[in-house]
């Protein structure tokens, strides 16, 4: 009876093994799709000449080492720890960069990736582009807009690559398992597909969605190009990618496992979180009168679509 007892025994106890390594040899197995398809990573670069995207693929290894540098990967099995992915969301000129950089400002181990603030900034080939004497050169040529022209010639050039080596970087990290912290508008009409990726390879999701008036969002893009010397979105992107963001709320809802609402009345005032959606612990509210400004942003931007109050009723319904 004994012997027979522990012959259960061990058998259980190896059946458990073998679930244990299975568990784990999906969870260290790199997967084959990428989060971002190679088609789409290329097609940033296919305006560029040889000799320039040499000089991107120099950039690309630069900042990939800083981005990575003394970051770790998420080794331990999902049922004990699932790597983490925290996004921005919201039109151009919505402080989404600022409010990000906030959120996560105590937070360690993120591989950072924006084309804009974590890329394009560090390429030496942007960077030339708006040399001492190219800055002379447009200024003899206009001396009141020379700049600004010079600005917006230099981030239409180069924004593909920036796109590149950033979506590059995207995938590295998804691959590896990184926890990442993305700079984005999450506006893409893929976002579903990318959250559902993220999802199969064992990511939590943490979404920080950025409301604001388009009036605000359009002084705060005049205020960065004109004062901060920095281009960054042209007059299509700020219009489309507004309406977008909202457009985008039943798939954040759907996807997110943490959602965070900032709203910005006035970008010179700064931001402030109005609200939390957690799928373990519900909805709680922080500011109800500015939770209402950013709600009736939503409601003007979203016609056909659920009301606000029925996305958060989902949720913490699905939570119960």
């Amino acid at each position: 009876m004994l012997r027979k007892t522990l012959l259960r025994i061990f058998t259980g106890l190896v059946s458990a093994g073998i679930a244990c390594i299975i568990a784990a040899v999906v969870f260290f197995s790199s997967t084959s799709d990428p989060l971002v398809p190679n088609g789409v990573i290329q097609g940033f670069i296919k305006s560029y000449q040889p000799k320039e995207l040499e000089r991107v693929n120099l950039d690309l290894e630069s900042i990939k080492h800083n981005s990575f540098y003394d970051k770790n990967p998420v080794e331990r099995p999902v049922y004990i720890e699932h790597p983490t992915y925290v996004a921005s969301a919201g039109g151009p000129g919505a402080s989404k960069t600022t409010i990000l950089e906030a959120f996560m400002e105590n937070k360690s181990n993120f591989v950072y990736i924006d084309p804009d603030h974590s890329c394009l900034k560090y390429m030496y080939i942007y960077r030339q582009e708006l040399s001492n004497l190219a800055i002379k050169k447009a200024l003899a040529q206009d001396q009141k807009n020379g700049y600004q022209a010079l600005l917006r010639d230099a981030y239409n050039k180069w924004r593909g690559a920036s796109n590149y080596i950033s979506n590059t970087l995207l995938n590295e990290a998804f691959t590896k398992k990184y926890n990442i912290m993305h700079g984005t508008t999450s506006t893409a009409p893929t976002m579903e597909e990318f959250y559902k990726k993220l999802k199969k390879q064992g990511y939590r999701i943490v979404l920080v969605l950025c409301g604001s008036t388009d009036e605000n969002r359009k002084n705060s893009l005049e205020f960065r190009e004109k004062e901060l010397k920095f281009y960054q979105s042209n007059f299509d992107d700020y219009v489309d990618k507004g309406k977008l963001f909202y457009q985008r709320f039943p798939i954040y809802f759907k996807y997110a496992d943490e959602i965070h609402f900032f709203w910005t009345e006035e970008f010179r005032k700064g931001s402030e979180e109005v609200a939390i959606l957690d799928r373990e612990t519900g909805f709680k509210v922080i500011n109800q009168k500015s939770l209402d400004k950013f709600i009736a942003e939503y409601r003007g931007n979203s016609k056909g679509l659920p009301p606000f109050e029925d996305l958060v009723k989902l949720v913490t319904l699905l939570q119960k």
